[in-house]
């Protein structure tokens, strides 16, 4: 965040909201509210609200929308009347489009850890109405139980339940065996999971093949590139992932750009 950025962001919301409306209105967009839930804003920008991280001049719908197209979307679009697992909801940027993608008759179960962002997610949805939408609090892990989530001191984003938790903001939050889950709430068929959950990503791959059966999409937020970064061997996941998938008779694609963090993308289709 740059020193203009820092100083802006510590600004009573009264105080930023008639200078950032008149930004807004540079870009066409017409800012009609603004709140802060901890350390994130909601910006009613042309009737939405919208979840940012840091003040900017330009979020909107559109771009929401045209982002998860490029990224989270990249393999398979929601149709009406369809199921979606968001797993990792973060603060809601996707659950938005998500939900209107799905329409009245379908249905987007949002799954998000951390106490924070799960707060900002569910003023998300509180604000924009999304009846189709249902919040879950709790991370992804192999049994159920308690768990370690580790956040970097900089961000409520991005936590994950690695061991290697040196130097990080340490919460303790409820975790989920995602499969047993979903047969405890009947839930038969879904047509998109996606995930973005850190490195837990692995725990997506069942004990028991059959266990995947009902899951036609996959969109799942690979993490190599931190392996990379860091060194933790929790986040070097895409292989194993892959490799499930095709087990499972995916067929599996990834994205070739300039961005690390979309190639560790993994999207798989199947008929089922």
């Amino acid at each position: 965040m740059s020193f203009t950025a820092k100083i802006f962001h510590h600004l009573p919301v009264k105080f930023l909201l008639p200078v950032l409306k008149l930004l807004y209105k540079r870009n066409g967009l017409v800012l009609e509210d603004m709140k802060r839930v901890h350390s994130y804003y909601l910006l009613k920008v042309n009737g939405y609200y919208l979840p940012s991280e840091s003040l900017n001049w330009f979020t909107n719908y559109k771009y929401l929308k045209e982002r998860s197209m490029r990224i989270s979307l990249y393999g398979y679009s929601p149709k009406n009347g369809d199921t979606v697992i968001d797993i990792g909801a973060g603060i809601g940027e996707e659950v938005i489009v998500f939900s209107e993608l799905v329409g009245e008759k379908g249905r987007v179960i949002a799954v998000e850890a951390n106490p924070k962002v799960f707060d900002v997610l569910s003023n998300v949805v509180q604000l924009n109405n999304l009846k189709n939408v249902w919040l879950n609090k709790f991370a992804i892990a192999e049994k159920g139980g308690l768990f370690e989530l580790s956040l970097n001191a900089g961000s409520f984003l991005g936590g994950t339940i690695s061991k290697d938790t040196s130097g990080a903001i340490r919460l303790i939050v409820n975790g989920v065996n995602i499969y047993q889950w979903l047969s405890e709430n009947e839930i038969d068929k879904v047509d998109l999971l996606k995930a973005n959950v850190e490195g837990a990503e692995r725990f997506l791959i069942p004990d028991k093949s059959s266990q995947f059966d009902a899951i036609k999409n996959v969109a799942i937020a690979c993490h190599d590139f931190r392996f990379k970064q860091e060194g933790d061997e929790f986040f070097r996941t895409k292989n194993l992932v892959v490799s499930f998938l095709k087990h499972q008779s995916f067929q599996v694609k990834s994205q070739s750009t300039s961005l690390a963090y979309v190639n560790d993308w993994v999207y798989g289709h199947r008929s089922v």
